[in-house]
């Protein structure tokens, strides 16, 4: 009877041992998902910020350019 029941708490910690690291698991790919949503963020902003200004910088550099252009042969 004894050994029957060490058996069964043999297989029950194993068990556990195994829901521990299955939720280990699931938590550090949680982890992962939440730096790579923080990744994208950041990656999306510089990207939107970059292009406004690329952007403005030529916009204003050839209105400038057009502008001096047009006061010299004016």
């Amino acid at each position: 009877m004894i050994e029957i029941f060490f058996i069964w708490f043999l297989k029950r910690t194993q068990i556990l041992e195994l829901q521990c690291e299955k939720s280990v698991a699931k938590k550090k790919k949680t982890q992962k998902k939440k730096k790579n949503k923080k990744k994208s963020f950041f990656f999306i902003f510089f990207f939107i910020f970059f292009f406004y200004l690329f952007f403005f910088f030529f916009f204003f550099f050839f209105f400038f350019l057009f502008f001096f252009w047009s006061s010299k042969i004016g």
